[in-house]
């Protein structure tokens, strides 16, 4: 699979663009922080047993998974 130019994205309705996030749950809280500047961008407490499955499989989902680890 090629990969497209963010134009191409567009077109084809993808999401188009670059970004990265670090994401953390520690004990029923979820972190995102700025994958570049590492600010911390969003913090949720009390977070439902199996949102971080939810999590991934929203990510697992939303195309064609090229690698996966676990």
């Amino acid at each position: 699979m090629k990969k497209m130019t963010p134009f191409e994205g567009t077109i084809a309705g993808l999401d188009a663009g670059a970004a990265s996030m670090r994401i953390e749950l520690d004990n029923g809280t979820i972190k995102v922080y700025h994958g570049e500047d590492g600010d911390l961008l969003l913090s949720v407490l009390n977070v439902k047993a199996g949102t971080w499955d939810k999590l991934w499989d929203t990510m697992k989902t939303s195309g064609v998974v090229k690698k996966e680890r676990c």
